[in-house]
């Protein structure tokens, strides 16, 4: 036996499998993602309206007391005090199309599909190319001419 460890040549068969395992545990790790995010989604909307409905109740109570604050027991010898906010002045917009271009911000943003279409009528930025992005691997399945796959 040679004290050398022999070099094993790859087989494209097992290296492609391999990609073919890992997309499909990654479809399921997405499948379960997506499932996860739904159940969580649904248990956090949940909580926000029993939350909601708690202020509600409170605010209700408040109300109807005629009461402005509410002080509760906390840990430690503290207090929660519950009040109602000053309420900040903000802006209502009711027409945008009436506000003076002096009042609005601009948002600056190049139009890459029609740089596209001038760099490739041939005129030429010295801001702007085209370029290629990088090549990577892809598969597709096709069926193979001479064989019946039917079943």
């Amino acid at each position: 036996m040679n004290a050398e460890a022999e070099e094993i040549e790859p087989n494209p068969d097992e290296l492609f499998k391999a990609v073919l395992d890992c997309e499909a545990e990654l479809s399921e790790a997405k499948a379960e993602l997506q499932k996860a995010t739904t159940l969580f989604g649904q248990r956090v909307n949940g909580c926000e309206k029993k939350l909601a409905d708690a202020w509600k109740e409170v605010e209700d109570y408040m109300t109807s007391t005629g009461e402005y604050e509410l002080s509760f027991p906390a840990p430690a010898g503290q207090a929660y005090i519950v009040n109602y906010s000053t309420p900040r002045q903000s802006v209502k917009i009711t027409d945008d199309d009436a506000v003076p271009d002096e009042l609005c911000r601009i948002k600056r943003e190049p139009d890459k599909k029609k740089i596209k279409e001038e760099l490739e009528n041939g005129k030429a930025f010295n801001w702007a190319s085209l370029q290629y992005g990088e090549k990577h691997l892809q598969w597709r399945c096709v069926k193979m001419k001479g064989q019946n796959n039917d079943k």
